[in-house]
Protein backbone atom coordinates (compact mmCIF):
# COMPACT_ATOMS: atom_id res chain seq x y z
CA UNK A 1 0.00 0.00 0.00
CA UNK A 2 1.26 3.53 -1.21
CA UNK A 3 1.94 6.10 1.89
CA UNK A 4 -0.61 8.72 1.47
CA UNK A 5 0.15 10.91 4.25
CA UNK A 6 2.87 13.68 3.41
CA UNK A 7 4.84 16.14 5.55
CA UNK A 8 3.66 20.34 5.57
CA UNK A 9 4.66 23.27 6.61
CA UNK A 10 2.61 25.97 7.09
CA UNK A 11 1.45 29.23 9.27
CA UNK A 12 1.53 26.48 12.70
CA UNK A 13 4.42 24.62 11.99
CA UNK A 14 5.57 21.24 10.50
CA UNK A 15 2.89 18.62 10.37
CA UNK A 16 2.49 15.61 9.13
CA UNK A 17 -1.21 14.10 7.36
CA UNK A 18 -3.75 15.63 5.55
CA UNK A 19 -5.59 18.66 5.03
CA UNK A 20 -9.48 19.33 5.19
CA UNK A 21 -10.97 22.20 3.16
CA UNK A 22 -14.38 22.90 2.77
CA UNK A 23 -16.82 25.15 2.05
CA UNK A 24 -20.20 25.95 3.87
CA UNK A 25 -23.46 27.67 3.26
CA UNK A 26 -25.11 30.36 5.37
CA UNK A 27 -26.95 27.52 8.24
CA UNK A 28 -22.98 26.13 8.64
CA UNK A 29 -24.13 23.03 6.33
CA UNK A 30 -20.84 21.57 4.65
CA UNK A 31 -21.40 21.59 0.64
CA UNK A 32 -18.56 21.03 -0.47
CA UNK A 33 -15.17 19.82 0.16
CA UNK A 34 -11.53 18.59 -0.73
CA UNK A 35 -9.17 16.58 1.49
CA UNK A 36 -5.54 16.36 0.31
CA UNK A 37 -1.99 15.93 1.71
CA UNK A 38 -0.27 18.26 4.04
CA UNK A 39 2.36 19.72 1.55
CA UNK A 40 -0.46 20.81 -1.00
CA UNK A 41 -0.53 25.21 -1.15
CA UNK A 42 -4.30 26.13 -0.30
CA UNK A 43 -4.28 27.89 -3.02
CA UNK A 44 -3.56 25.38 -5.63
CA UNK A 45 -5.56 25.50 -8.46
CA UNK A 46 -6.57 21.74 -8.10
CA UNK A 47 -8.01 22.35 -4.74
CA UNK A 48 -10.17 25.11 -6.14
CA UNK A 49 -11.15 23.42 -8.96
CA UNK A 50 -13.28 20.93 -6.54
CA UNK A 51 -14.07 23.51 -4.46
CA UNK A 52 -15.02 26.13 -6.62
CA UNK A 53 -17.78 24.02 -8.83
CA UNK A 54 -20.55 24.98 -6.01
CA UNK A 55 -19.31 28.46 -4.89
CA UNK A 56 -21.45 31.25 -5.60
CA UNK A 57 -22.61 34.69 -4.02
CA UNK A 58 -19.73 35.61 -0.90
CA UNK A 59 -17.11 33.91 0.11
CA UNK A 60 -15.63 34.54 3.78
CA UNK A 61 -11.49 32.85 4.12
CA UNK A 62 -8.63 33.62 5.85
CA UNK A 63 -6.11 35.66 3.49
CA UNK A 64 -3.41 32.13 3.11
CA UNK A 65 -6.35 30.99 0.79
CA UNK A 66 -6.23 34.09 -1.98
CA UNK A 67 -3.90 34.39 -4.83
CA UNK A 68 -4.43 37.41 -7.47
CA UNK A 69 -4.79 34.65 -9.93
CA UNK A 70 -7.30 33.07 -8.11
CA UNK A 71 -8.87 36.46 -6.94
CA UNK A 72 -9.47 36.83 -10.52
CA UNK A 73 -10.83 33.97 -11.48
CA UNK A 74 -13.43 33.40 -8.66
CA UNK A 75 -14.62 37.29 -9.47
CA UNK A 76 -15.03 36.34 -12.85
CA UNK A 77 -17.49 33.76 -11.66
CA UNK A 78 -19.45 36.39 -9.83
CA UNK A 79 -17.58 35.33 -6.38
CA UNK A 80 -17.31 38.56 -3.97
CA UNK A 81 -14.46 37.71 -1.48
CA UNK A 82 -14.25 39.22 2.30
CA UNK A 83 -10.31 38.10 3.67
CA UNK A 84 -9.85 37.86 7.28
CA UNK A 85 -6.57 38.84 8.61
CA UNK A 86 -6.33 35.07 10.44
CA UNK A 87 -7.82 33.93 14.16
CA UNK A 88 -6.20 34.66 17.11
Amino acid sequence: MQKSATDGKGTMGWCHGFKLHFICNDRGEIIMFCLTGANVDDRDPKVWAVLGKRIYGKLFADRGYISPNLFDALFADGVIWSLESGTT
